[in-house]
């Protein structure tokens, strides 16, 4: 039973953190459409890595029924998000009432569970499908123009990744040459008075003498 109760858990912490990034994500991105109101790129961006493909659909030349048909699929999107992460929202709250109370009840535990798994995947198949929908409204030339755009936005991370990477381990090696350097001086220091101590004063040897 202990065990059970701990695996129980440990996938609930999972589905947990999982839901709620999501949740976040697109909450965040409901909030940033909100702000920036009603103008063509305020209603075209913002929402997950949906709203990043539409924002860079709408850089390209579309026609005036192209706009409102992306925009159209783009708010049907957003509602749907929304109703979603509400579940997941309320699947969570259902979830620690559940676990709140002793004994476990562990199969009312493990439906919530998998419903919270649902309701993620539910999300994620909501947003190929609204993306997929978005490049059927492209011509075969603006898809190209897409794809391109995308290539070029990767390569642009990874170098500014790879760039930050460099930069740390610069520092970190920096870090360790500075205290190479501390550690040469302090031998070096040591040494040249241990050369000192030995050298013998010739006139104190002489009164030996």
């Amino acid at each position: 039973m202990t065990r059970k109760l701990i695996a129980v858990c440990v996938v609930v912490l999972i589905i947990f953190t999982t839901g709620s990034a999501l949740a976040k994500m697109s909450d965040q991105g409901m909030r940033g459409d909100a702000e920036k109101g009603t103008n063509p790129k305020g209603t075209m961006s913002g929402v997950d890595i949906t709203g990043h493909l539409v924002h860079m659909v709408h850089l390209l030349d579309l026609t005036d029924e192209q706009k409102k048909a992306i925009e159209t699929i783009h708010f049907a999107h957003r509602k749907n998000v929304v109703r979603k992460t509400a579940d997941i929202d309320i699947t969570e709250i259902e979830l620690q009432e559940i676990l709140a109370n002793e004994p476990i009840k562990i199969e009312a535990a493990e439906k919530k569970i998998r419903a919270q798994a649902s309701l993620g995947a539910d999300l994620e198949i909501l947003r190929l499908k609204t993306n997929e929908a978005i490049k059927a409204t492209l011509t075969h030339e603006q898809l190209k123009n897409l794809k391109d755009q995308m290539l070029v936005k990767k390569k642009n991370i990874a170098k500014k990744m790879s760039g930050k990477m460099a930069a740390k381990m610069k520092k970190k090696g920096m870090g360790k040459s500075d205290e190479s350097n501390d550690n040469e001086e302090n031998v070096d220091g040591d040494n040249s008075e241990e050369d000192n101590t030995s050298q013998t004063d010739p006139k104190e040897e002489a009164s030996h003498h």
